[in-house]
């Protein structure tokens, strides 16, 4: 057995059979990483990069109907909303009203994604 910690999910994913995942000292989650990601199956995820990243912009995207999270990294943004919920066509809409995006994708969850989800906190941030 050997016990690595990061925060470093991409490294994790490549190398660990089982992971656990603490937030505050206390482990909230733990299993293999295809579990861990697999409790997501029920989410839908969109991530893009903002032209600018807004108050308003993030306050928006949070008000729309099936959103669960809005993680924002500089102008990276991830919404996560409840599968099937349709919302990348209104997240466009939005971020297009608040100035435009460079890049957008909607694809599956990763262990960044179950991280976030769980603690409501971004990966690398000083408050850790």
């Amino acid at each position: 057995t050997i016990l690595y910690t990061s925060h470093y999910m991409e490294e994790v994913e490549a190398i660990s059979s089982r992971v656990a995942i603490m937030d505050a000292g206390r482990v909230i989650a733990q299993g293999s990483v295809d579990e861990l990601v697999g409790r997501m199956a029920h989410e839908d995820t969109v991530r893009f990069t903002a032209l600018q990243s807004t108050q308003a912009l993030i306050e928006n995207l949070e008000a729309v109907h099936g959103v669960k999270s809005v993680n924002v990294n500089g102008n990276a943004f991830q919404v996560i909303s409840s599968a099937n919920s349709g919302n990348m066509n209104r997240i466009m809409e939005i971020v297009t009203q608040h100035g435009g995006a460079t890049t957008f994708s909607q694809g599956s969850s990763n262990l960044e994604d179950v991280f976030l989800t769980l603690t409501g906190k971004k990966l690398r941030d000083s408050e850790a």
